[in-house]
């Protein structure tokens, strides 16, 4: 709690604040950026949020939304930075440099491994999600947080939970829950629909074709799918409409690695793992120069997509061993 009263204090003592997250945003890091806006702007701030991808269109109903930019005035600084939910500095595309521009740098995260990049840094990967830092940081700050606040908060645990089914989810996180259920009188069935259940239907033609390339391996203990370019490109979908895919792989019974290979470009694969029990899917994503959590972590890999995949499932078999 001590270095969330310094961040307090700095909020305190300034007026102009940046707020980004990584690259590809999900449902944690818009969530936690758009209650962070709302809160910094209660308490008399001027906020600007960027991102270098756009948010998926599934978070179009979180208010605020509409204010998250893509593009920021040259040479514009800020005297506060706030860096969510990314390990390091490299995992935030084009906004990296307006970050360094800034006068104070504060990182909140999650993840194990973080760099520890910024002036202050609250990192606690216990937390199942950088929602629920936000809503400790409220607390020592002593603000009421409101409706919509706990609309993106409850969002952000949500899904970076997996609808808490996934191991990281704790008691703390079910009181925090139970808390933004109470103040902002949420209704968790109309926020499941919200998020998982108004997908478009090239979204679902997409989910089609990647559910046919399921495989697995000879004992059962590795499942994974992959979602190649030309995909993307017969379904008119994007990248930011596969987030919940990797869940598809992970229900596969007997499984114990679930990997999602997605062409991001020419000679460049995203890698999500996830795991069920016993395999630290940080640990493999770290050998090829990611990172994330024990249960839930991706990395980047340049080269042609049959290659990595190669690679990758030669590289899990082998720590499963």
């Amino acid at each position: 709690m001590d270095e969330l009263k310094k961040i307090v204090e700095v909020i305190r003592e300034n007026e102009s604040f940046f707020i980004t997250s990584h690259i590809r945003p999900d449902g944690d890091s818009i969530g936690s950026q758009l209650a962070l806006k709302r809160i910094l702007e209660k308490l008399g701030k001027e906020v600007t949020i960027a991102n270098h991808d756009p948010a998926p269109k599934t978070y179009d109903f979180l208010s605020g939304r509409e204010s998250i930019k893509q593009e920021l005035p040259k040479n514009r600084e800020f005297d506060v930075a706030f860096v969510l939910d990314s390990p390091e500095l490299s995992r935030l595309g084009s906004t990296k440099e307006t970050i360094k521009k800034a006068k104070v740098i504060i990182n909140i995260d999650h993840h194990l491994g973080n760099k520890k990049f910024g002036k202050y840094n609250y990192v606690n990967t216990k937390a199942s999600a950088v929602g629920e830092e936000i809503y400790e940081l409220t607390k020592v700050i002593g603000f009421k947080i409101d409706r919509e606040i706990a609309l993106c908060l409850y969002v952000g645990i949500l899904t970076d939970t997996g609808s808490f089914r996934q191991s990281n989810t704790t008691s703390r996180s079910h009181e925090i829950v139970a808390d933004l259920m109470k103040i902002g009188d949420l209704k968790p069935a109309q926020i499941t629909h919200q998020v998982y259940e108004t997908q478009l239907p090239s979204a679902i033609k997409l989910l089609s074709m990647t559910l046919d390339t399921l495989e697995r391996s000879e004992d059962g203990q590795i499942a994974w799918m992959t979602i190649t370019d030309e995909m993307f490109k017969e379904t008119g979908t994007t990248k930011a409409e596969t987030e919940n895919f990797i869940n598809y792989v992970r229900s596969v019974k007997g499984s114990e690695v679930a990997i999602l290979f997605t062409e991001l470009a020419k000679d460049e694969v995203k890698v999500s793992f996830r795991s069920k029990s016993s395999a630290d899917v940080n640990r493999i994503a770290k050998t090829f120069g990611g990172g994330g959590h024990l249960r839930a972590s991706a990395c980047t890999i340049k080269g042609d997509l049959e290659e990595v995949k190669e690679k990758v499932l030669a590289e899990v078999e082998k720590q499963l061993r």
